[in-house]
């Protein structure tokens, strides 16, 4: 089996037979979220897209409010 590099290349070169496409590099946004790609994570930052949301909807001169959720917590919703 080939390197992980020739499998991406040649999923792209199939991807590319059956749709119009351009390889634009890493992504930087998505979704109008920012997103930074390591060699094995995607990680997703939802700042920009959330001030975007309060601008729209008039909420950008909110005072902020401290959350109390300790960070890597687990919740589940019933």
């Amino acid at each position: 089996m080939g390197s992980s590099s020739s499998l991406f290349d040649s999923f792209k070169f199939e991807m590319n037979k059956e749709f119009d496409m351009n390889d634009l590099g890493l992504m930087r946004y998505f979704l109008g979220m920012e997103l930074n790609q390591t060699h094995d994570e995607i990680f997703l930052f939802q700042a920009k897209y959330a001030r975007g949301m309060l601008k729209k909807f008039g909420m950008s001169e909110y005072k902020l409010v401290a959350t109390l959720i300790a960070h890597g917590e687990i919740f589940v919703f019933r």
